[in-house]
């Protein structure tokens, strides 16, 4: 009878302690970014990334990968003419929860620091 207690009760551990600080329809808004049609939106590099001698020289034409956790973002950045799967990419923005006003979740302030480091072309 324990164990099946214990079952039940593991995968709601595992689904709150997985979760994240970006909420529901704020996943879909920040996967717009990544562009909805296969190839995704191409932007133009505002700042130079150097990653160990690797550089995305600024104007570059890129891609955007965004991946969220339970405390931060991080957009990569790839060649607007590579392969997402086989091409280097380039952390181009990180944010951690404490950065957010309140560490919540906010599309301004985030859409503020992405324009820092890229321009939709």
């Amino acid at each position: 009878m324990l164990r099946y207690i214990f079952i039940l009760i593991l995968p709601i551990f595992f689904m709150t302690a997985c979760s994240s600080f970006v909420q529901g329809g704020d996943t879909g808004w920040l996967k717009e970014y990544e562009g909805g049609d296969s190839r995704g939106s191409v932007y133009r590099l505002l700042k130079k990334i150097d990653i160990n001698g690797k550089v995305l020289p600024v104007g570059t034409s890129v891609r955007v990968i965004i991946v969220t956790d339970s405390d931060w973002i991080k957009v990569y950045a790839y060649r607007a003419s590579g392969n997402p799967l086989r091409d280097d990419r380039f952390l181009g923005l990180y944010l951690f929860k404490s950065d957010f006003p309140n560490e919540e979740f906010n599309r301004e302030y985030f859409q503020k620091e992405f324009s820092k480091v890229f321009l939709k072309k």
